[in-house]
Order: structure tokens, then C-alpha cells, then sequence
């Protein structure tokens, strides 16, 4: 039998406040990891990245990347849901979130 170590994230949901005609330049990501392999995992790297658009031209304000380090276990078939925060520029709209790396390392019990 092999060792299968593999995620999904699946970003849920993002929130970009609007106030006075300007966009934040902070956007919220919610996203849920779910541990789809048949080893145990103790630590994840995930790097996101916000398309934005800038003054209504679409994809043309730019893409900013994020990692987000949980160092939290996942157990084999359960999910965890979680937040973070990406930082985009000055009055830029984020129109789509995607998930562009992700690094997965095994739990290692340390009294074993």
C-alpha cells in the first residue's frame, strides 16, 4: 500500500468592503482544506492569488499573491474551514480568487 498525500481547497467565498466610492484594499478569503489522501496531514502551505480589476477594466488592475500557513492537523477525509486575508492595491476590485500552490507535509507523531 502507498502513501497518498493530497488536499482540495476550495475557496468558499471572498468579502471586499465598499465604502465612499473606494474599494478596500484588504480582501477576506474563506476557504475549506479537505484532506482527500490516506496519510494524515500535519502541515499545509497554500498560496492564493486576487484577480482584480481597476476602474471597471476587467483582469487589468493586476493579480496579487498570498500565502496562507496553517500548521494545524488534517486528518484522512476531514476538512477544515479557514480564513485569511490578502492585501490587493488602492481601489481595486477583486473579481476571482484561485488557489495557484499548495505544499502538503505528512503528520509525524513525535512519540513514536
Amino acid at each position: 500500500l502507498f502513501e497518498n498525500l493530497s488536499a482540495d481547497v476550495v475557496i468558499t467565498k471572498w468579502e471586499q468592503d465598499y465604502s465612499g466610492g473606494n474599494w478596500s484594499d484588504q480582501v477576506k478569503v474563506y476557504y475549506t482544506i479537505t484532506n482527500t489522501g490516506n496519510v494524515d496531514i500535519g502541515y499545509y502551505n497554500i498560496w492564493l492569488a486576487a484577480y482584480c480589476e481597476y476602474e471597471g477594466i476587467y483582469e487589468d488592475g493586476g493579480i496579487y499573491e498570498d500565502w496562507n500557513t496553517i500548521g494545524t492537523f488534517v486528518g484522512i477525509g476531514n476538512s477544515k474551514d479557514r480564513t485569511c486575508w490578502i492585501t490587493v492595491g488602492e481601489n481595486k476590485k477583486v473579481i476571482s480568487i484561485n488557489v495557484t500552490n499548495l505544499i502538503l507535509e505528512p503528520f509525524t507523531n513525535p512519540l513514536q
